[in-house]
């Protein structure tokens, strides 16, 4: 269920809000800032023609009217929302999960009943013939067999890919790639 790209997402966004939340926490702390350089200046009225520079400066943030504090709470508040939201996609992901399992298990058993008709429309059509090579039965029967022979087949290799999709299915709802599974 983890390799869902909707848990993903949620899961992604809440390291950012992390992140974030970091990053807005650095704002309680002083700042300090040490800049320097040296300028050369090709001039031969200036002496001495470079110039070291140094700056140091520390900025502390005392009253920032709580936005620091506020913005900590939205952040909070926007994690609790997520995993809500990831609760709930987790719950509906389950509940998808087992809708899917259940159309397998229908599959299954369709397969299960066609494959049964399938068997017994080869027996009919072998009775028919054998009763038309005697003379017993007419060839309306015998091409009433094979009809019926052929719908059976069809009925068998609809719900073979029934029951194909239906696996397919739950496969996505798990999150796996079905590109990788049918290579």
């Amino acid at each position: 269920m983890n390799n869902r790209l909707e848990i993903k997402i949620v899961d992604e966004t809440l390291r950012s809000l992390d992140l974030e939340a970091v990053s807005t926490r650095a704002e309680y702390y002083p700042k300090f800032v040490v800049e320097g350089g040296y300028n050369y200046t090709e001039d031969r009225y200036q002496e001495p023609e470079g110039n070291w520079q140094l700056t140091a400066s520390v900025s502390i943030n005392i009253f920032k009217g709580g936005s620091t504090k506020a913005a900590l709470m939205k952040i909070e508040n926007e994690k609790l929302q997520l995993l809500q939201q990831k609760e709930k996609l987790q719950d509906d992901i389950r509940l998808e999960v087992k809708q899917y399992i259940l159309g397998v298990t229908d599959a299954r058993e369709r397969c299960a009943v066609t494959h049964d008709a399938v068997g017994q429309a080869v027996e009919n059509l072998r009775i028919n013939r054998s009763r038309y090579k005697e003379g017993a039965g007419t060839a309306t029967d015998v091409v009433d067999a094979v009809t019926l022979l052929a719908v059976a087949e069809t009925n068998y290799y609809t719900s073979l890919y029934d029951l194909r999709r239906a696996e397919a299915a739950v496969m996505y709802a798990e999150g796996e790639d079905l590109l990788e599974v049918y290579r």
